[in-house]
């Protein structure tokens, strides 16, 4: 028997930055995210098609959108490649947690071409088309299939050029790894919440149905170290 035949999806129960802790919990679960983004492929899996894209742009300010930016890190790991490639970027990251906001916009200072903005992933006060590229790392596992699908549509009315999506892929041995790493560790990683995010995430051919029900005329997905998955929507 193979593993997605025992290894069902999880279906969430909460969504993001509204678990009901105090503050010092939303920042610890920042700190998280932000060493997760570093060392084990969440920044890396959105930036690099998102990169790749970028490569190609024309000359002119490229507008990207940040969708459940957390700190802004990723925000920040573009901005910073954009800088190096001489790529004029404006970045819109948002969040709706106001403690996450703050964090973000504390963060983003030194970065004038960062702008965060509190919103919901699901009702964004923007306007059709407002963006070349839209992005979200770690957001999507937080929500049902269908769910899923009616995010992407409405990222892809946002974008002029494409939308990128990174999230965690569903495998067995990630599950395995986080259970024997947590009995053995204090490390708050590793604690259980964590094989629920692995649980909640998407076998490599989940992303291509939910990208195909968004309406998206060409897609790409494509496998990250490690156990990660990115979707390339383009319009």
């Amino acid at each position: 028997m193979g593993p997605r035949a025992w290894l069902p999806r999880l279906e969430p129960s909460e969504r993001p930055h509204q678990f009901g802790g105090p503050d010092d919990e939303t920042i610890h679960s920042l700190e998280h995210l932000r060493v997760a983004n570093r060392y084990f492929g969440g920044a890396r899996s959105v930036l690099r098609p998102l990169c790749g894209l970028l490569r190609a742009s024309a000359p002119d300010v490229v507008r990207v959108l940040d969708v459940g930016c957390g700190g802004a890190d990723v925000a920040r790991a573009l901005a910073g490649w954009a800088r190096r490639h001489a790529v004029r970027l404006q970045i819109t990251a948002v969040d709706r947690d106001p403690v996450v906001v703050a964090r973000a916009m504390a963060a983003s200072r030194p970065w004038p071409e960062i702008r965060v903005v509190r919103a919901d992933a699901a009702r964004l006060p923007f306007a059709e088309r407002s963006f070349d590229y839209v992005m979200s790392s770690m957001l999507l596992h937080y929500f049902g299939l269908a769910e899923a699908a009616g995010l992407l549509s409405g990222w892809r009315h946002l974008a002029t050029r494409g939308v990128v999506v990174a999230d965690v892929r569903r495998h067995w041995f990630p599950c395995v790894a986080i259970d024997l790493l947590g009995r053995v560790s204090r490390n708050p990683l590793f604690r259980e919440g964590h094989g629920h995010t692995v649980r909640r995430g998407f076998t490599p051919r989940e992303p291509g149905r939910l990208g195909g029900q968004a309406g998206f005329a060409r897609m790409r997905v494509r496998r990250h170290v490690p156990f990660r998955l990115s979707l390339v929507g383009l319009p």
